[in-house]
Formats: C-alpha cells, sequence, structure tokens
C-alpha cells in the first residue's frame, strides 16, 4: 500500500489514475519514463510541466500507486493542498522510496517552504529514493528564490505534456473504448467529444460510466443511446 493511503491526510489516490488508463498521445515517452521511476531504474528528478488539464496530477498518481503496488513506499502529495500546514509537513518524507509532489508553482518564492525541500531533495538524492515534479511551467521560469533549489528541480529530465489534439484524442478514446471490450466509432467518439468537458479525467469518467451504462442496458454505443445518457431530457 502506497505512504499517502495511510496518512490523515484530505485526499488520496484517484484509483482510477493509472498508466493504463492515461491518454497518453504524444506524451508516451512521459509515460515511459515515469513507469521506469515507479518500478525503481528511472532518473531522479523528474520534472513534468504543462496546463491544467493536461494530465500531470493523473500521471504522478500513477507512479505512486505503481510503485506503491511493487511494495514500495510511495507517496504523492498535492502542494495546493498542504501549503497552508506549514513545510513541517514534509520532514521525515526521506524516508520514502518514492515521491511525487504536484502543483510545485504554490510554493515557489516562499523561503521556509524552499528550504525544506532542499533539505529533503537532497536526502532522498542521497539514499537513491526517486523525485517526481509536477508544475505548471518548467522550473526555470517559477519565482524560486533559492538558485540552488532551481537548480535541483532542472537536474533531470524535465517533460513538457502536450495537449492532445482533437484528433488524437479521438483516437485514444476509441482505443480506450476497445480496451474496455466497448466498440466506438469515429462518428460516437466525436459526438462525445464535443459535448463532455474535455479533459482526460472527465473522458475517461464518461467512457467508464456509458461502459456500465451499456451492459446494463444491452445497448451498443450509438450516438442516440449517448444522447439519452448525457442529456436524458432530450
Amino acid at each position: 500500500m502506497a505512504v499517502s493511503q495511510q496518512l490523515p491526510l484530505p485526499f488520496g489516490l484517484d484509483p482510477e489514475f493509472t498508466f493504463e488508463r492515461f491518454l497518453a498521445g504524444p506524451n508516451l515517452e512521459a509515460v515511459r519514463l515515469l513507469t521506469s521511476v515507479a518500478e525503481g531504474s528511472g532518473p531522479m528528478p523528474v520534472f513534468i510541466h504543462g496546463p491544467s488539464g493536461s494530465g500531470k496530477t493523473h500521471l504522478l498518481q500513477a507512479t505512486c500507486m505503481a510503485s506503491g503496488h511493487l511494495g514500495q513506499l510511495a507517496m504523492t502529495l498535492p502542494l495546493t493542498l498542504v501549503k497552508d500546514q506549514g513545510p513541517s509537513l514534509i520532514e521525515g518524507l526521506d524516508g520514502l522510496d518514492c515521491l511525487c509532489l504536484d502543483g510545485l508553482e504554490c510554493i515557489a518564492g516562499e523561503m521556509e517552504w524552499e528550504h525544506a525541500l532542499f533539505s529533503l531533495f537532497n536526502a532522498l538524492k542521497d539514499q537513491g529514493a526517486r523525485l517526481v515534479i509536477a508544475a505548471n511551467t518548467p522550473p526555470g521560469q517559477l519565482p524560486f528564490a533559492l538558485a540552488d533549489l532551481r537548480s535541483r528541480m532542472a537536474s533531470g529530465p524535465i517533460i513538457a505534456l502536450k495537449p492532445l489534439s482533437e484528433l488524437e484524442t479521438i483516437q485514444a478514446m476509441i482505443g480506450y473504448a476497445r480496451s474496455l471490450g466497448l466498440e466506438m466509432s469515429e462518428p460516437v467518439a466525436q459526438y462525445l467529444f464535443r459535448r463532455v468537458d474535455r479533459d482526460l479525467g472527465s473522458l475517461l469518467r464518461h467512457l467508464d460510466q456509458l461502459d456500465r451504462a451499456s451492459m446494463a442496458a444491452a445497448r451498443k454505443l450509438t450516438i442516440p443511446f449517448i444522447r439519452t445518457f448525457i442529456d436524458p431530457g432530450t
């Protein structure tokens, strides 16, 4: 079990955020690299960045879960949720095998947080642990007060997550539906894509819900069926 599932913090891992469920598209290399990190053979640190909805949180949680399933001590920490609790929160995390920090931008420029993170980085590095960091911009664009921390954050691979194009997203939706045992035509995928939130998490949740609904109704995925599902009043 991952450490983050045991701590009394107001968040947990989403069981749906796995590598298998990530619509990789042009980000397949990021998935491969983070899979190696989860398995214990990847570089340290790995820094991923991209806009909201690009899949950063999904990939960090997938890394944490995969590492935990291999019996390693792993944790994902959403800094935006814990920032106000102070940097003492990360004391003792140097005993982890794999730590994933989400939302680094929210503590950049906060001197106490930066000193604590600098010390934690060095401790993790010394013991051969792995660190994955996510932010909305690359480390060179974050307003760090400590130049040494910026250099540490940029000392490993830096991966820019690329948003999927409409065509790539639709093809990924069709592939994911196929993995669920569903046949989804391109027109049906286009119809769904244009009528729901287009971030990766929302698309996956809709496909999972459609999978259950189609099984319960013994119906194929057609535009009329999806229309009644997403807008039952029509």
